[in-house]
């Protein structure tokens, strides 16, 4: 088992990105399988977990994961405060920085508040 972390000392490994092209990859797959083109599917799956496997082993894909992870930080931000509002909706109401994404809690009832976001310290006005 040595011999694997000394191989896989300096590359990068699984990140995020490479979790969404495998998943991408098995959406395709299951999508393809109802087609008479299955093999178009099958296809562009395998090119999918190549790249995957390619980034693993590479060592310079961090530039590659911020970008992407630029752009689903407010997707996931966006579905987390969507579900907290459902969730939580008789306790508390949930408001997203307008700058920065960053969901921001509170409870309900409290009247008009300025909210200042912990990660940007931009403060907004929202009535809750």
């Amino acid at each position: 088992m040595q011999w694997f972390q000394k191989f896989m000392m300096g590359r990068y490994g699984a990140d995020p990105l490479n979790l969404a092209i495998i998943l991408l990859s098995l959406v395709i797959s299951i999508a393809f399988s109802f087609t008479p083109v299955a093999w178009i599917g099958s296809i562009l799956c395998t090119i999918l977990l190549i790249l995957a496997i390619f980034r693993m082993f590479s060592a310079k894909r961090a530039a590659e994961n911020r970008v992407f992870m630029k752009f689903w930080n407010p997707v996931k931000n966006w579905f987390q405060y969507l579900w907290l509002s459902v969730r939580y909706c008789k306790k508390n109401r949930y408001f997203l920085c307008p700058h920065c994404g960053r969901i921001a809690c509170v409870p309900r009832g409290t009247g008009k508040v300025t909210i200042t976001c912990k990660s940007c310290r931009a403060k907004y006005d929202k009535k809750a």
